[in-house]
């Protein structure tokens, strides 16, 4: 008997997971610099690894994420730069990660912790397209994915700032609309130590053209705070 296996506290691939919807295979995506991103593949049936590095746009490369909520308590203190999320649809590879703000002298710059999407051709192993989730006044991450029947990316993200308090929302790529279920008003932990995420998701309905998103939302409660979870089913028309 033969056998192989990959720790998964080793190296750039520790805090990745296996990619969703997946066919005759599966992949495991990592950061490897500021401008690559390295595929882990294992097809069906072949018993052994295949690495690809797809080139991407510049990012940030800080590992630490951070982002202060209306009372500058840091609500991404346990954030990390590292790839969230992948999704299989067709010949496409859609992959999210999260990087950090830019530092001094970066270009191009983004002034917080931010998400970004970049969708992998599976036969040439090149990049088709990329795409942000920024914005200068708020920061996002821990972002989720899923395709839906007509080929429609679906993604949710934390979000917060310095005007808000930490929420998850949902969308679909190209609408340019979020959904979310109620505001928050407290960052869980503030007195102690500052807690958000990491786990938020978006799956396809099956046999539906909607998604149906898992998150939650942070309500004070007296001196503490409660996280209130809750599920979202939401499409086009």
């Amino acid at each position: 008997m033969h056998w192989a296996y990959t720790n998964p506290l080793d190296g750039m691939y520790q805090f990745s997971d296996l990619s969703q919807q997946n066919s005759a295979g599966v992949h495991c995506v990592a950061i490897a610099d500021s401008s690559t991103l390295q595929v882990m593949r294992l097809d069906d049936g072949t018993g052994t690894y295949a690495f690809h590095d797809v080139p991407v746009g510049q990012f940030p490369v800080a590992n630490d994420l951070k982002s202060l909520d209306p009372d500058d308590v840091d609500w991404l203190t346990r954030g990390v730069a590292n790839v969230s999320a992948s999704v299989v649809h067709g010949n496409d590879l859609w992959v999210a990660w999260d990087a950090a703000a830019s530092g001094a002298g970066e270009n191009p710059t983004y002034p917080n912790a931010h998400v970004r999407l970049a969708r992998i051709d599976r036969g040439t192993w090149t990049r088709v397209e990329e795409r942000q989730v920024w914005n200068p006044d708020y920061a996002f991450a821990y972002g989720c994915l899923a395709v839906g029947s007509e080929g429609e990316v679906a993604y949710g993200v934390a979000v917060g700032g310095s005007h808000d308090y930490p929420n998850s929302c949902f969308g679909i790529l190209g609408d340019y609309v979020v959904y979310f279920r109620d505001t928050s008003t407290a960052t869980a932990g503030a007195a102690a130590e500052p807690r958000w995420g990491d786990y938020i998701t978006v799956r396809p309905i099956l046999g539906k053209r909607r998604f149906a998103a898992f998150g939650y939302f942070t309500a004070k409660s007296g001196t503490n705070a409660k996280q209130q979870p809750y599920f979202l089913s939401y499409g086009r028309p």
